[in-house]
C-alpha cells in the first residue's frame, strides 16, 4: 500500500501529542512494509529507505509563508498513485487539495483539546 501523511512537526524535534501520534503511526507503517510518503513542517528525518519525508513550511514563520511553500512542495512531490491521503492537521493539508484526485479515500484525524 501506498500512503501519503501529511501532518505538523516531526517528533522529537518538535515535542507534542500529534506529532507523537504521526511519529508511531509512521513507525508502524513502515514495520508493516507500506510505502510512506510524509509531508511536515520542518525537516523530518526517517530512518527507514521505505518513506520519504519532504518539509511543507518552517516552524514559526509567518502562516501565508508555511501555505506557499507547502503548495510548492506539494506541486513537486506529491506523486500518485497513492491508495489512501492520512491528514492530520487540516491547515497544512489545505494546500494539497488542488492535487488529491476525488476517487482517492482521505482518512481525516482531528487531534486537539476541542476533539473533548
Amino acid at each position: 500500500m501506498r500512503i501519503a501523511c501529511v501532518a505538523t512537526g516531526w517528533y522529537p524535534e518538535s515535542p507534542g501529542g500529534l506529532e507523537k501520534y504521526v511519529y508511531g503511526m509512521t513507525q508502524e507503517i513502515i514495520r508493516a512494509g507500506d510505502a510512506l510518503d510524509l509531508f511536515v513542517t520542518g525537516k523530518p528525518r526517517l530512518n527507514d529507505t521505505c518513506a520519504h519525508a519532504y518539509s511543507i513550511g518552517i516552524p514559526g514563520e509567518p502562516l501565508w509563508k508555511r501555505m506557499l511553500d507547502a503548495r510548492v512542495t506539494f506541486a513537486k512531490s506529491f506523486r500518485e498513485p497513492y491508495d489512501v491521503v492520512n491528514l492530520h492537521f487540516a491547515m497544512n493539508a489545505l494546500p494539497l487539495i488542488p492535487f488529491i484526485r476525488h476517487s482517492i479515500p482521505r482518512v481525516v484525524h482531528f487531534h486537539g483539546p476541542w476533539a473533548a
